[in-house]
């Protein structure tokens, strides 16, 4: 199964992401236990564009294999949500993984982008029936992602 694994990273190696997916998918039907093919899963699925599917396929690594770094799986997640354009939830899997890993300044700055870009879209909504709070809100996670922005780069310049 390890090595059937192996070919599906080659086929990722390749761009040959379809195939890749069907390998992973034979593995994961096979022994669900085998916890790298969960994560491979979800990065093919990225690749082929189909975000809920990679987000259910990190979410179970997550759940079950206690023995992966969970930030770097929440990272994965995160991203997942962002290509779906599900920004809330890519805000929440940065928020916990900043949890984990605070220091860590790729998350900072991953969770400025996207309360800019939810900031942004949210303004840009013409919608009539926009509220004042979805408005408040927006401005206010856009003054948020400004922070967090300087604070990255003043963290960046003393490194």
């Amino acid at each position: 199964l390890y090595a059937a694994n192996g070919l599906g990273v080659s086929f990722t190696y390749f761009n040959r992401h379809r195939e890749a997916k069907e390998t992973f998918v034979q593995v994961r039907d096979a022994d669900k236990t085998v916890g790298p093919v969960w994560v491979n899963l979800g990065h093919a699925f990225v690749s082929l564009r189909q975000f809920p599917n990679a987000s259910a396929a990190y979410n179970h690594a997550l759940e079950n294999f206690p023995e992966f770094d969970r930030v770097e799986l929440l990272e994965y997640i995160a991203r997942a949500h962002w290509e779906a354009d599900d920004l809330e939830r890519c805000k929440r899997a940065l928020v916990k993984a900043l949890h984990m890993a605070p220091a860590k300044q790729e998350l900072w700055y991953n969770l400025a982008l996207t309360l800019e870009h939810s900031a942004l879209k949210a303004i840009n909504n013409v919608d009539v029936n926009r509220t004042y709070k979805e408005v408040k809100r927006a401005v206010d996670d856009l003054q948020q992602a400004r922070d967090i922005f300087r604070k990255v780069t003043t963290q960046s310049e003393v490194s």
